[in-house]
């Protein structure tokens, strides 16, 4: 799980190589859009199969995203609070 660990210590470049493959594969599939071409039924169904499990890592990845966040935010928020609870009434 060499990833995991790349994420954790660069998300920065984590986030950059996401971009880059993002971006190649928005020109990829603007390039089928704009020249679209025939294919056979079983080619269809399983670009179908692949964009629809794309779509489903997207949206799985960007509620993950949004949930650490949203806890990460409610940590900050709780520490704050125990900070000034523990403080001196100056």
């Amino acid at each position: 799980m060499e990833h995991s660990l790349e994420v954790v210590q660069d998300p920065a470049g984590t986030i950059a190589t996401i971009e880059q493959k993002a971006l190649r594969l928005s020109a990829l599939l603007r390039e089928i859009d704009n020249h679209p071409a025939p294919l056979s039924p079983q080619a269809s169904q399983q670009l179908d199969q692949i964009l629809e499990q794309l779509c489903s890592r997207v949206h799985a990845t960007h509620a993950l995203i949004r949930q650490a966040t949203s806890a990460r935010s409610d940590e900050s928020q709780l520490e704050e609070s125990r900070k000034a609870a523990a403080s001196p009434a100056g």
